[in-house]
């Protein structure tokens, strides 16, 4: 199947493309490592991208980007969607046992019952990154570097306004 990033951009711009393009926000990593044949390093920490720049970090950051560009290329797609998480900690974090087919063993998620920030002293006492340490814009910068010349990259902060508060501050209960 032929890659070709215009046929997106023509349904965007309300235009008819030549076939349906594929389109995917978000794949998760057990998919991927199924399609592609190799477990993908593990680089995210819970919804945060690990910003460390150690040499062995690097090489697993090439590592996923490549097995990002493998696996929708293959599945004919004609980019490569990547979100970067915000570098925002959150203790309001859940886990339990994975019992999905494809299984990552432990599964996290947030708890939106409570949150890391309820009080304005949690606010005020809250580890709030610099701007330029918000996100890690590290994995943009290598899969720029190697991206095939007939795909495109979709890409972003992952979450917005709402999913962050939420995420931040849980969701108060109903009265």
């Amino acid at each position: 199947m032929e890659v070709n990033f215009d046929r997106l951009l023509n349904v965007l711009w309300g235009e008819e493309p030549d076939r349906v393009p594929f389109y995917e926000h978000l794949v998760d990593n057990e998919v991927i490592e199924c399609m592609v044949g190799e477990p993908l390093p593990k680089i995210f920490d819970v919804g945060v991208a690990r910003s460390t720049k150690a040499p062995k970090m690097d090489r697993a950051k090439e590592r996923y980007v490549m097995a990002l560009i493998k696996f929708f290329r293959r599945l004919g797609y004609d980019y490569v969607p990547i979100e970067l998480p915000l570098n925002l900690p959150r203790t309001n974090v859940k886990q339990g046992r994975d019992t999905a087919r494809l299984s990552r063993g432990v599964r996290t998620w947030v708890d939106e019952n409570r949150g890391t920030i309820e009080t304005l002293e949690d606010y005020e006492s809250y580890p709030w990154p610099e701007p330029e340490e918000s996100v890690d814009f590290d994995l943009l910068e290598k899969i720029c570097k190697i991206m095939p010349e007939d795909m495109k990259l979709v890409s972003g902060a992952a979450g917005g306004v709402l999913e962050h508060v939420v995420w931040l501050m849980g969701i108060p209960p109903s009265r």
